[in-house]
């Protein structure tokens, strides 16, 4: 699917996040053990540089 900025219409490039040289992750906030947690999914726009992040699995907060 593609997705265009929402600030000039062009169509986004998938990107890849990295934080800490690791994975970006989505955690609930929760404490002890047993969080959810799922990946992040990144666009940038290569005309503006406007960045959107996605949970890859948001269905997993509704439990």
């Amino acid at each position: 699917m593609q997705r265009k900025c929402t600030n000039c219409s062009v169509v986004m490039k998938n990107a890849l996040l990295s934080a800490n040289g690791g994975y970006a992750l989505v955690e609930e906030i929760k404490k002890g053990f047993g969080a959810k947690v799922c990946g992040v999914v990144t666009y940038v726009c290569p005309k503006c540089g406007y960045i959107e992040l996605f949970a890859e699995k948001p269905e997993i907060f509704n439990k």
